[in-house]
């Protein structure tokens, strides 16, 4: 959501409160205009472009998980041991 709500608060010219857990509120009736409050100290800037581009590329997964390994390796004994015994 941010910064697009920080852009909102601006075009209709309000000052908007950055809060904990990602939350926002705007002041409906501000007289000084466009402000924009950080009281957590987390939220860095609100320009489009550095939102936009700072994201990294999504993670792709190569090898299987631990427990997945596990339970295809106890899967295979398994199956060795029902072959000796039959």
């Amino acid at each position: 959501m941010f910064p697009y709500a920080v852009h909102f608060a601006e075009a209709v010219g309000a000052r908007i409160y950055g809060l904990p857990y990602r939350q926002f509120l705007i002041e409906k009736e501000s007289d000084n205009g466009f402000e924009f409050v950080d009281l957590t100290g987390n939220y860095g800037s609100s320009a489009l472009l550095a939102q936009l581009t700072s994201r990294p590329a999504p993670a792709t997964k190569t090898r299987p998980s631990r427990p997945r390994q596990r339970r295809v390796a106890a899967l295979l004994r398994r199956a060795r041991r029902l072959k000796r015994s039959g």
